[in-house]
C-alpha cells in the first residue's frame, strides 16, 4: 500500500542562535533582543505570516531563570504564544513563541492543519507549501545589514524540522516497513531529491508512533536536522502535546552537540595540518644543522636557530589554543550530553514511554563524540610533545654552542690581556733602558764638559805662565825649581781644588 495522504500535518519549526559569540580575537559579540526580534519578524514575513507591527519581544530587565519567555503577553504567569496567520495557505494555522534558553535565543514556529474528521487530508505534494525559507535554513534574512548578517551567521546553532501526522492504516510492526513512505514525504516537503535531502539516519518507535530522523550529526547539511513522525492512535497526539514545550531544548542539546563536534574536527584537522608543517620544520631545521662539518655553528646558522626557535614558541602558542579550543569542545558536549539524558527521562516520566530513539542519541552520538575528541587529543598531544621536544633540543644547541663561544671568547680576551701585560712589560723595559741610556749619556756629557773643563783650564794655565819659560833658562839640578813649573804645579793644584770642590757641590744637589 502506498500512502499518499497524510491527515492533521502539523510542522514544527525550530532556529537557534547564540546570544554572545567569542571570537577568534578574544572579544565578544551579542545579540541583543532588538536585533533578534528584526530576524524573528523578518523569518516570520518570509514563511508568509502576518506579522503585528507592535513590539514582540521584552527588553530590559530578564528574570535569572535558566530559561525565559521573550514574547510579551498581557496574561502575567501565562506562555507567551503568538497566534498568526497565513498570507499564503489560509487551510493552515500558525503560532510562534519564542524563549531564551539559557545562552541561546529559540524561535518556535508551529504550522498545523485544524484535526477534522474526513475533512483533515492533505496530499503529500501539498507539503510543500509548509516549506520554511531558505534563511529559517541559514540562520539569517537576507533583510538584515551586512553586519547584522554576519552576526547571526556566527551565532546560529542550527535548525529542526520536525513533520508528523497521521497515516490513514494500521500500524506497522516494523518501522522500516514506512521508511519508502518517509522518503517520500521528505522529498514531497522539500522538494528535492533523495540525493539532496539530509541523509536517512535512523528510526524507531516513539511516543506509539514512528520516528524516521534525517541529517548526519557527524555531517552539516544545507537543511539541517529534519524528522518526520507518522502518528498512528491519537494517545500520540496527546503524548506529543504534553512533551512539546520541552522540545525546543531538546534539539537544543542536539544541534550544540552536533555543532561542537563538527567545530572540533575543524580544529583537529587545523592542528594536523599545523603538526605537518611543524614537523617538516624540524626536519629542515635539524638537516641545516647536521649538515655542518664545523666543530661550531657559524654566526648565519646560529641565528637561523634562534630564528627556529621564535617561530617554533609562536606555532606552540597556537597549537595549544587549538588543543584548548578542542578540550573545550569535549567538555561541553559531556555537560550537554548530562543536560539531554536529563530532559529525556523527564520527557519518559511525563509521556509513561521509552524515547529509545533519542536516548541512543546521548548513547551512540555524544559519548562517541567524546571519546573520538579524545582519541583526537591523544594523538595531538604527540605533537605538542614534539614540539617541544624541538625547541628543548634546539635552545641545547643553540646553548651549547654559546657556551663553546663564550669560553672561546674568554680564552681569546684571556690571551689579549696577557700580550697586553706582555707589550706593556716590553715597553716600561723599553723605556727604562732608554732613561738609563739618557742618564748615562747625560754623565758622559758632564764628563766630557768637565775634561773640557780640565783641558780649558790647563791650557789657560800653560798660556798664562808661558812667558815664564823664557825668564830664567832650566836647569835640571839645583835645589829650587823652575819658576814655570812652579806656576804650573800650582795652577794644576788650583784647579783640581775646584774641580773636586764644584764635583761635590753637584752631587749634593742630585741629590
Amino acid at each position: 500500500m502506498t500512502e499518499n495522504i497524510i491527515h492533521a500535518p502539523n510542522v514544527r519549526l525550530f532556529t537557534y542562535h547564540l546570544k554572545t559569540v567569542r571570537l577568534a580575537d578574544l572579544t565578544q559579540n551579542e545579540i541583543e533582543i532588538a536585533d533578534i526580534e528584526d530576524l524573528y519578524r523578518s523569518l516570520l514575513e518570509l514563511y508568509g505570516a502576518l506579522v503585528p507591527q507592535d513590539r514582540l519581544l521584552q527588553t530590559g530587565y530578564l528574570p535569572n531563570l535558566p530559561n525565559v519567555d521573550l514574547l510579551i503577553t498581557k496574561k502575567p504567569g501565562k506562555r507567551g504564544i503568538l497566534q498568526l496567520k497565513s498570507q499564503s495557505n489560509k487551510r493552515f494555522k500558525l503560532f510562534a513563541y519564542t524563549q531564551l534558553l539559557t545562552d541561546t535565543y529559540s524561535l518556535s514556529l508551529t504550522s498545523y492543519f485544524p484535526q477534522k474528521f474526513g475533512k483533515d487530508g492533505v496530499e503529500f505534494s501539498e507539503l510543500a507549501s509548509l516549506k520554511p525559507p531558505p534563511a529559517f535554513f541559514s540562520g539569517t534574512a537576507a533583510k538584515l545589514d551586512v553586519e547584522k548578517d554576519a552576526s547571526f551567521k556566527q551565532a546560529f546553532w542550527g535548525s529542526t524540522v520536525m513533520l508528523s501526522g497521521f497515516l490513514p492504516r494500521e500500524k506497522p510492526q516494523n518501522p522500516q516497513d514506512l521508511k519508502t513512505t518517509a522518503d517520500r514525504c521528505l522529498q514531497n516537503f522539500l522538494k528535492e531529491s533523495l540525493e539532496d535531502s539530509p541523509p536517512f539516519y535512523c528510526c524507531g518507535e516513539f511516543l506509539g508512533g514512528y520516528i524516521y530522523e534525517y541529517g548526519n550529526p557527524r555531517v552539516s547539511h544545507p537543511y539541517g536536522h529534519i524528522v518526520i513522525l507518522f502518528i498512528f492512535c491519537e494517545a500520540t497526539t496527546e503524548h506529543l502535546k504534553s512533551v512539546q514545550w520541552y522540545l525546543p531544548e531538546i534539539f537544543l542539546y542536539y544541534h550544540k552537540n552536533t555543532r561542537n563536534f563538527q567545530d572540533s574536527q575543524k580544529e583537529y584537522k587545523a592542528a594536523m595540518e599545523e603538526s605537518g608543517k611543524i614537523e617538516q620544520a624540524i626536519k629542515t631545521s635539524t638537516a641545516n644543522s647536521a649538515a655542518s662539518t664545523a666543530p661550531e655553528l657559524s654566526e648565519e646558522q646560529l641565528e637561523n636557530l634562534k630564528g627556529d626557535i621564535k617561530n617554533f614558541l609562536s606555532w606552540s602558542l597556537q597549537y595549544s589554543q587549538r588543543l584548548r579550543s578542542i578540550r573545550i569542545f569535549q567538555n561541553t558536549i559531556s555537560i550537554n550530553r548530562e543536560n539531554y539524558i536529563n530532559k529525556i527521562r523527564r520527557l519518559e516520566r511525563l509521556t509513561s514511554s521509552e524515547l529509545n530513539v533519542w536516548r541512543g542519541y546521548a548513547d551512540r552520538n555524544f559519548q562517541r563524540f567524546e571519546r573520538q575528541i579524545e582519541a583526537d587529543l591523544g594523538y595531538l598531544d604527540r605533537g605538542s610533545q614534539l614540539l617541544d621536544t624541538a625547541i628543548a633540543s634546539i635552545r641545547g644547541i643553540v646553548e651549547i654552542d654559546q657556551a663553546k663561544r663564550d669560553r672561546d671568547r674568554q680564552q681569546a680576551e684571556k690571551e689579549r690581556d696577557r700580550l697586553e701585560l706582555e707589550q706593556r712589560r716590553k715597553a716600561e723595559e723599553k723605556a727604562e733602558a732608554e732613561q738609563k741610556r739618557l742618564e748615562q749619556a747625560e754623565k758622559n756629557l758632564q764628563d766630557q764638559i768637565q775634561a773640557i773643563g780640565v783641558g780649558v783650564g790647563a791650557g789657560a794655565i800653560v798660556a798664562s805662565t808661558a812667558s815664564l819659560m823664557f825668564e830664567k833658562p832650566f836647569v835640571l839640578k839645583g835645589d829650587r825649581l823652575h819658576p814655570f813649573t812652579i806656576a804650573v804645579l800650582f795652577s794644576a793644584g788650583c784647579a783640581i781644588l775646584f774641580w773636586k770642590i764644584a764635583k761635590c757641590w753637584l752631587a749634593r744637589q742630585r741629590r
